[in-house]
């Protein structure tokens, strides 16, 4: 492949601001009434996002028989990882493995921006309530968000 033909590497932190959501207080000294929050973390299961995910095939495919199993076939095992990231790069994602994948991951918010490439899940949160959960993909050349 020539130089030209390259993709080169993006750095999308640069189009996100940190920020820091305003206490409790302030939304009540504003007259708020809610709090809205994302939070990021890595591709895994979790009891909030598996029952998010069967209320959506219950509520637009009509499906009352969503398997764990099937919830992370489809949205938690992904063959992403970021090289750099020494854990992920011991511990290769191996499609069906899911359940082993997670052993050595910690559920926690990555922030607006995570700090490796990888598969994500984007947590909404409404007055402490997990109400839609999107998968976003992140690669040194492009964010994919299709679910």
């Amino acid at each position: 492949m020539d130089e030209e033909d390259k993709v080169p590497e993006l750095d999308y932190s640069q189009y996100f601001d940190e920020h820091f959501p305003i206490t409790k207080e302030e939304l009540k000294e504003h007259g708020l009434k809610h709090e809205y929050r994302v939070e990021i973390h890595r591709a895994m299961f979790s009891n909030e996002s598996f029952d998010v995910f069967k209320k959506y095939e219950k509520g637009i495919h009509h499906k009352n028989d969503s398997k764990k199993s099937g919830y992370m076939d489809f949205l938690c095992c992904s063959p992403l990882f970021d090289p750099k990231d020494e854990k992920e790069a011991y511990n290769k994602p191996v499609k069906g493995k899911q359940a082993d994948q997670d052993k050595h991951r910690e559920f926690k918010s990555e922030g607006v921006y995570p700090e490796f490439h990888g598969s994500y899940h984007m947590y909404h949160i409404l007055d402490d309530e997990v109400f839609a959960i999107g998968v976003i993909d992140i690669t040194p050349s492009v964010v994919s968000s299709v679910y």
